[in-house]
């Protein structure tokens, strides 16, 4: 389509106040954790979505990309002071072409993979409704 330009969703900023080198970290939705320290580029899974956070807290930062795609996100810290995160960045590079897009950014009081992913999961995924008929109770004359 013509005018179309490639984008990126970008995530800049310090989970928790600060970046903190030792304590930090980041957990892709495959369950992989790495230091805030290691930097990366990849394409994360189905569902993609990605969080941040440190070892003396269990409040996180978490965002999700509702689309999946086969684009590569990555991470990396900022100067020792930020976080840098992009949804379709490679480097300098944009990657996301499709609109519309849906994120989702949220926090939760949750520490483990199990319990962040649930929290997440129910964050942006749909909501299914199951309605059932219900016969009315019938009672007999005299009753």
């Amino acid at each position: 389509m013509k005018g179309n330009k490639p984008y990126w969703f970008l995530y800049e900023g310090t989970p928790g106040g600060e970046l903190d080198l030792e304590n930090d970290f980041v957990v892709r939705s495959s369950g992989k954790r790495t230091p805030a320290t290691e930097p990366w580029e990849d394409d994360i899974p189905e569902p993609e979505w990605v969080y941040f956070g440190a070892e003396n807290t269990d409040r996180i930062l978490y965002l999700v990309h509702h689309e999946d795609d086969e684009h590569v996100d990555s991470y990396r810290q900022m100067e020792n002071n930020m976080t840098v995160f992009g949804f379709g960045r490679q480097g300098i590079k944009k990657h996301l072409d499709r609109v519309p897009e849906h994120f989702t950014i949220g926090f939760s009081e949750c520490g483990d993979l199990a319990s962040v992913s649930e929290t997440i999961n129910s964050a942006f995924r749909p909501v299914r409704v199951r309605v059932q008929e219900v016969k009315p109770f019938k009672r007999s004359i005299g009753e």
